[in-house]
């Protein structure tokens, strides 16, 4: 229903078999998320069980593969099962020591102040000295249980002893990929909490009597229930678009989990219960480091890199544009942390004891519980995130780039529309003064939030100039402007078109002049509308709109807001009337042209500082092209203001 209502709702049109190709890539995603969150349950204890079993044949190898041998049916299956046992323990051993190894001898990227300063970042000095001492624990830690169990005479004794052996070497392989992935202090922190915390459930306090055992284990509860309700819920980073609905159905999820997590360590966990859990635990902890702990890290030295390379005097702080990214990449990280959370508590339900609906209670619900967290999660946010990649694919893009990554040196600035721009005209223009922080003003440029000082912007520069990925960041920004609200995302009746959207759309100039073929051919209504179209129910004939129309009789196909068109070259006759001609201006388009010019030559940019700083470029070298353009874009005797931006890049070595 909400597929349904979410194209009817942003784009005019709820049916068109294309637009779903992108929501099942987003559904197969998050179940992917899902399935990894209870794989790796699984997983956990596929490690304890194998490497307890290959314990169990060492300790006793005198009698093991002799009574496994005339306990077949067919002994050879039995000597290989026995040789793939110690060759999968031997390639888990394998794995978490080359992890080690080569996290202690691996020299890691120095970590800038600027990206250490957005979070906790681990000193790579400090990594390397983890990743040693955590190798020379594991060795010591699996080499003395060994010892122990093959000096052991009581069965009950050293079969104990080896379930400890397996337990501990997968708590291990979950804490080098935690070692591993992590960047975050503060989550590493709780990342080997939450490890103990599958070691203490797993084998059940490790021998400590009950009572302690379980205000251990509620204590570790608590623990996780704070952590994740300060990653979902109440962090001071929670970025302010998350509204209040979002939060409370987020913390309901975190808090039943965490109620559920306590009843079950309070009043004891029998039979397959402990390992369940703990592998549900270790799941998380390690996906949860996967999302907070390494991909936003990476978003941050993304953005600083970006910072590093660009010219800082040209294009300043850029704050608001980086606070955009990191918003896109934290709800992203939250929703797929949920996903991760419904898998692993839907393969503790697996790994535990079977439901039988006979008895007064199910002696285990986790199943139930796993499915309730992902249909919550799917049905509240998969609508946002559907959105999200359907507006990239309407607005052209394969993949989203952003103004806050952008790094080529960009300058702008803004003719009003009492400017005149009239070719051999005897008095001078006067001068004009360059926008400061230009990323900024083409955010709010791009999603409509502020008044940027001008209608429409064109940015002249050569090829490798950085104008495409201009282009297609600003695309980009107006796509994502403002994702579906909470309210949104659980109505699920039919869609009105009375919350307009903003959207974009990017194209290049060789596609706007064959209008009328994509319109004769279709192709223009699943691709990159420019202008607002009519589909006629009966017939299914497209024409382009011109004044009001009967809903009944006629299917509207919304143009976009914002449209940038690139590789406009005036040389090839391609004249900006004709283009404009494209667009619908009066229903209130705005337009960015990206305009080649053989002119502003790329192999000749700034080298240093000193440079960039001198580079002013003159908008009255262009004005033969700014007089044609703002004329093709002037509707009903309304001027435009004009951005005038020109791009070029920063070839410093010291910045790349």
């Amino acid at each position: 229903m909400w597929i349904k209502a979410i194209f009817a709702r942003e784009f005019g049109f709820s049916d068109v078999q294309s637009n779903y190709s992108r929501v099942y890539a987003w559904m197969a995603n998050q179940l992917g998320h899902m399935t990894l969150g209870m794989a790796t349950a699984f997983f956990f204890v596929w490690i304890a069980d194998t490497i307890g079993a290959t314990a169990r044949l060492i300790v006793d190898w005198e009698g093991r593969p002799r009574q496994a041998a005339n306990g077949c049916e067919f002994a050879f299956a039995c000597v290989a099962n026995n040789i793939l046992l110690f060759v999968a323990a031997f390639v888990i051993i394998g794995a978490i020591c080359a992890i080690c190894i080569k996290g202690a001898f691996d020299a890691p990227p120095p970590i800038s102040a600027d990206v250490a300063a957005r979070y906790r970042a681990i000193a790579p000095r400090a990594r390397q000295a983890m990743h040693g001492v955590f190798f020379v624990l594991a060795a010591l830690t699996l080499g003395y249980l060994l010892s122990r169990a093959l000096g052991m005479s009581a069965p009950e004794d050293r079969e104990r002893l080896v379930e400890l052996i397996g337990v501990t070497t997968a708590v291990f392989a979950i804490g080098a990929g935690v070692l591993m992935l992590c960047h975050d202090i503060r989550y590493f922190t709780f990342a080997l909490l939450a490890v103990f915390g599958a070691f203490w459930i797993a084998t059940n306090g490790a021998g400590a009597v009950e009572s302690v055992r379980r205000w251990i284990a509620v204590a570790l509860a608590l623990l996780f229930f704070v952590y994740a309700m300060r990653s979902l819920v109440i962090g001071a980073d929670i970025p302010e678009k998350l509204g209040g609905l979002e939060k409370l159905m987020q913390g309901a999820v975190v808090a039943i989990i965490a109620l559920w997590f306590v009843s079950g360590t309070w009043h004891g966990l029998e039979g397959d219960w402990p390992m369940a859990i703990a592998a549900a635990i270790a799941s998380c902890a390690l996906w949860w480091v996967k999302e907070f702990a390494s991909d936003l890290p990476n978003v941050h030295h993304e953005i600083a890199d970006a910072a590093r390379k660009r010219p800082k005097n040209v294009l300043g702080a850029c704050k608001r544009v980086e606070r955009d990214y990191i918003d896109d990449a934290r709800m992203d990280a939250r929703t797929d942390g949920m996903f991760y959370f419904a898998g692993a508590w839907i393969g503790a339900g697996v790994l535990s004891d079977t439901p039988v609906m006979t008895t007064a209670s199910w002696p285990s619900g986790s199943e139930v519980m796993g499915l309730l967290v992902f249909l919550a999660i799917f049905l509240g946010l998969g609508k946002t995130w559907a959105f999200r990649q359907q507006a990239l694919d309407f607005a052209g893009l394969d993949k989203a780039s952003r103004l806050a990554v952008f790094h080529a040196a960009l300058r702008i600035v803004v003719i009003p529309a009492e400017q005149p721009l009239e070719t051999g005209r005897a008095a001078p223009a006067p001068e004009l003064p360059y926008l400061p922080e230009p990323l900024d003003r083409l955010r709010d440029f791009a999603r409509a939030t502020e008044d940027p000082g001008f209608d429409h912007l064109i940015v002249f520069g050569a090829l490798g100039s950085g104008r495409t990925p201009l282009g297609r960041a600003l695309a980009s920004e107006a796509a994502l402007a403002d994702l579906p609200t909470l309210g949104d995302r659980i109505t699920l009746g039919a869609a009105t078109a009375e919350k307009a959207r903003r959207t974009g759309r990017y194209i290049v100039a060789r596609k706007l002049v064959h209008f009328m073929r994509d319109i004769s051919g279709r192709t223009d209504v699943v691709a990159t509308p420019t202008v607002d179209l009519l589909i006629e129910k009966a017939s299914g004939d497209v024409v382009r709109r011109d004044g009001e129309f009967d809903p009944a009789t006629h299917e509207l196909v919304p143009a976009a807001n914002l449209v940038v068109i690139d590789d406009f070259e005036t040389e090839q006759g391609l004249t900006p009337r004709a283009l404009a001609a494209n667009l619908a201006l009066a229903a209130g388009q705005q337009t960015a042209w990206l305009i080649a010019d053989g002119r502003f030559d790329p192999t000749n940019g700034c080298s240093d500082q000193t440079d960039i700083d001198a580079w002013t470029p003159d908008y009255r070298t262009v004005e033969d092209e700014l007089a044609a353009i703002r004329a093709a874009l002037t509707v009903d005797g309304l001027v435009p203001r004009l951005g005038v931006g020109f791009t070029r890049r920063f070839s410093s070595p010291a910045r790349r």
